[in-house]
């Protein structure tokens, strides 16, 4: 007569009832000595071990769990209250990769790079229907390759077979028309980037900066005319801004040099930023202060998250629509983007599972700290790049 999930009453067995029934229209029952014993939902329930109860247990597991639930709850703590200890020295000498991958994910890094964790990837179920569309990541890998190809001028019609037998795209016609889309987009996309390739690449150079306490090195592989080309075929994120300017910074260090990150709009149209050379000491001061929150992040949760942060400051310096900066990034870190946004198809930032770890129990990670990381990052970096 008690559900066992809420410990409401539902009618018991016919049989019971019954039971039940004839006990007490044939017997005198007193009213001391009920028919009925009434058990809790848990075998831990503190009834069990109080003498006045009527019920009993000789569980000593049950007890000590007992006394536990008799406790005063208390919030669970964040993952980290106080920062731990500071990292060895040789952390401050990084090359300009590790500290784009720091940005990328200062969570992420945090709890691979300085405590050792990994969370562990749930392997997806499989599908129990064809597909009628590729996944996203062996769509980017597909189109990466495809455009690799494009580039060194190989004809992407003989490829076609091999790539369909591989069984990553949706069968029948639909997987041909995909495709086929696919190869013309990379086609099209090699054309735009071999405009600003120039006819061979320059040879990569070599960079080694003293900035205070920290040596970042760096190796420029993307020069092309004295000026630092970065393209994807996909959909502008902010580790590709990220990736563009750390380095662009790295190589203005050296010498005055123009940049460029190619990538596509929501639309699959071309996307180009443009970033401005930039003066020796303006591009140092600009990587110390990277350098020093990476420093800080090697020792404490940094609330900086690339996608709300950059809609943060986006919508500070080109608003868009009536939401606030605060609105938008609130909207970025909580909601699935948009069928018109570029980032369609993602989960919000706040479903990342190292953001979860690390900021557990958080009432509101998007801060006033939050909001001064977000444009003491991407606010020389926007205005970094020609309008």
């Amino acid at each position: 007569g008690q559900s066992i999930r809420d410990n409401r009453p539902i009618p018991p067995s016919v049989l019971v009832s019954e039971l039940l029934d004839y006990a007490q229209g044939s017997f005198a029952i007193p009213e001391t000595a009920p028919l009925v014993t009434h058990h809790r939902l848990q075998p831990f329930s503190p009834d069990y071990f109080r003498p006045d109860s009527g019920l009993f247990s000789y569980s000593e597991e049950n007890f000590a769990a007992s006394e536990v639930a008799t406790v005063e709850r208390q919030k669970p703590p964040p993952f980290i209250t106080e920062p731990i200890s500071e990292p060895e020295l040789e952390w401050r000498h990084l090359d300009a990769a590790q500290l784009i991958r720091f940005f990328g994910n200062p969570a992420k890094f945090l709890v691979e790079q300085r405590l050792g964790l990994r969370i562990p990837r749930m392997k997806g179920l499989l599908e129990e229907s064809e597909p009628f569309e590729i996944d996203s990541l062996a769509k980017y890998k597909l189109q990466q390759d495809l455009l690799a190809r494009a580039l060194h001028g190989e004809s992407l019609d003989p490829l076609m077979p091999v790539l369909r037998a591989s069984g990553e795209l949706p069968p029948g016609h639909a997987g041909d028309a995909r495709l086929r889309d696919m190869c013309a987009a990379a086609e099209e996309f090699a054309t735009l980037v071999r405009q600003h390739l120039g006819e061979s690449p320059d040879e990569p150079r070599d960079a080694h900066l003293i900035l205070d306490e920290f040596t970042l090195s760096a190796r420029l592989d993307q020069l092309h005319s004295g000026r630092l080309v970065h393209y994807r075929l996909t959909t502008r994120k902010p580790k590709d801004l990220l990736t563009a300017w750390i380095n662009h910074l790295v190589a203005n260090c050296e010498s005055e040099t123009e940049s460029v990150l190619i990538t596509t709009d929501k639309d699959g149209g071309p996307s180009l930023d443009f970033f401005v050379p930039v003066a020796r000491e303006k591009a140092e001061e600009h990587l110390r202060a990277l350098l020093e929150l990476y420093w800080r992040g090697l020792s404490e949760p940094l609330r900086f998250f690339p996608r709300s942060s950059l809609a943060f400051v986006e919508q500070m310096l080109k608003p868009k629509g009536r939401q606030s900066p605060l609105e938008r990034a609130q909207a970025k870190w909580r909601k699935s983007p948009e069928p018109w946004e570029p980032d369609r198809g993602e989960r919000p930032e706040a479903d990342d599972p190292h953001f979860r770890l690390v900021f557990r129990n958080i009432a509101e990670p998007l801060d006033d700290e939050f909001q001064q990381l977000a444009l003491a990052v991407f606010v020389p970096l926007w205005k970094g790049i020609s309008p």
